[in-house]
């Protein structure tokens, strides 16, 4: 028996490889001290105790829901780009955990210009991975429609970048 974390990280990949190719037992989860500090330098480090949420709890009921519905979304839309972009777990958890951070900005007005590189970027991207951009645009559009917001090119081309890796 070999014993994993709830979500299968790259240690937990070793682990299950040393057991199949050394046959060695591991009994616990040993938690890499460079990983430890993080759980205990604040017992509230994104402030969940801090809202401004009504009494009645109905705002956090409709919140959670959303965002549960987004990020199931994000991991079909995922699952439908061609094979030969490889999504590994590392760039999932990316994307799910950049999503959650980008949805606050999503509700804020961007009047920030563009970037030059950004407009090409985000070009080359629609002619260079065509399915990947069609694909991740329905999601957008998708987003947008059911959230009433619109998603900056900014924001767009921070999730092509977890997907397409440049040479």
């Amino acid at each position: 028996m070999i014993k994993i974390s709830g979500i299968l990280s790259k240690e937990d990949i070793i682990r299950i490889q040393e057991f199949s190719y050394f046959g060695k037992f591991i009994d616990s989860i040993p938690l890499n001290h460079n990983y430890s500090a993080s759980f205990s330098a604040k017992s509230d480090p994104f402030n969940l105790n801090q809202n401004d949420y009504d009494s009645s709890k109905t705002d956090i009921a409709s919140s959670s829901i959303i965002i549960s519905k987004l990020i199931l979304t994000l991991l079909e839309y995922i699952s439908k780009l061609p094979k030969d972009y490889h999504i590994d777990q590392d760039t999932l958890l990316g994307l799910i955990v950049h999503m959650s951070m980008a949805i606050p900005r999503w509700f804020e007005e961007d009047k920030t210009k563009l970037d030059e590189q950004v407009i090409d970027d985000y070009k080359w991207i629609k002619e260079k991975h065509q399915s990947v951009y069609e694909i991740m645009e329905k999601f957008f559009s998708l987003v947008e429609q059911s959230l009433l917001i619109s998603i900056s090119i900014k924001e767009r081309l921070s999730f092509y970048q977890y997907i397409i890796k440049k040479e």
